[in-house]
């Protein structure tokens, strides 16, 4: 935004001009902005004393700012911080802190698109069915040089597979 310029450090624009630089794609890693609010708020207790009572007790005010009254990211996530500091999975606990972000009530609310259909959420990748199938639908519908080549072997291959996943009684 170009308000101020390390080469005059005495002078703070108060608007933006026409040498103002665009701030869109712009990215900061978490961890960066973390150290840059925690440093901050550590100068502010320093600079006003009465802040380090603002946390809770055992919490550093940097952490309390951060993170909020558990002072550690992704708190009500863990059961253990989670009854210590009674926060509430997916509250407005959660947005305590400068750096929070809303934790889901429950595991299902990102699902995956299936393996096998993608339309449904149901078999993860690593579930042995899906390599069962996927192995079985390759050689059900081998590629055209392979038909040509010996059709016959991957018959004989498709019935093996069969008989090994769903032997006859």
């Amino acid at each position: 935004m170009k308000l101020w310029d390390p080469s005059k450090p005495d002078e703070l624009k108060t608007k933006t001009d026409h040498t103002a630089e665009s701030t869109q794609n712009v990215r900061f890693d978490r961890t960066d902005v973390a150290k840059e609010i925690h440093a901050l708020a550590e100068a502010a207790v320093k600079q006003i004393p009465a802040l380090a009572a603002a946390a809770p007790p055992g919490v550093s005010f940097a952490d309390y700012l951060c993170y909020g009254p558990a002072g550690k990211p992704y708190a009500s996530y863990d059961p253990e911080l989670r009854k210590q500091h009674q926060l509430h999975l997916g509250s407005e606990d959660d947005w305590q802190g400068v750096l929070g972000q809303k934790i889901p009530r429950f595991d299902n609310r990102i699902l995956a698109p299936s393996a096998l259909i993608p339309r449904f959420h149901t078999c993860r990748p690593d579930d042995p069915l899906v390599m069962e199938v996927t192995h079985l639908m390759k050689l059900k519908t081998p590629s055209s040089s392979e038909v040509e080549s010996n059709s016959a072997s991957h018959l004989k291959a498709f019935r093996r597979s069969l008989a090994i996943i769903s032997p006859s009684p």
